[in-house]
């Protein structure tokens, strides 16, 4: 297994955890802590990283 290392800002991060909670407010849905959108932000950057090294690697089971 490789290792990754996802590098963002804390404003970036901000930006996203306030588009997020703009959609569930819109919805009238609940949100999750910063915190606990930092794990997932991470993991979704962690993917999205993931399937570029595949099209790149020619990989087309993604």
């Amino acid at each position: 297994m490789e290792l990754l290392v996802v590098l963002y800002s804390e404003n970036m991060l901000e930006k996203v955890y306030k588009n997020y909670q703009l959609h569930q407010a819109k919805h009238n849905l609940g949100f999750m802590q910063l915190e606990d959108f930092r794990k997932m932000f991470e993991a979704q950057q962690e993917l999205i990283l993931e399937q570029i090294e595949a099209e790149i690697d020619g990989d087309s089971s993604y």
